[in-house]
């Protein structure tokens, strides 16, 4: 368990061409299509009103929940 994906609304903050490509495949092949010049050019020009999502790791996030787990397990098992 070393990351966890986490699903989260694409923005002009957030945005990251690869992830945004592997959590939108259709967008991908319209890019490897020459439909879009890039991911970012399908954003600015529809994702953004599409409201699409981004599939992102955080990373630590499944260290922090493993020992989330391993203090509480003791308290699930009553």
């Amino acid at each position: 368990m070393n990351s966890i994906p986490m699903v989260t609304l694409v923005n002009e903050s957030n945005f990251d061409e690869a992830h945004y490509l592997r959590s939108n495949p259709d967008v991908a092949i319209a890019v490897q299509n020459g439909e879009f010049r890039s991911g970012r050019h399908h954003f600015k020009k529809h994702g953004s009103a599409e409201r699409r999502f981004l599939r992102v790791t955080q990373p630590g996030f499944a260290a922090y929940k493993a020992a989330k787990l391993e203090r509480v397990g003791p308290c699930a098992s009553r």
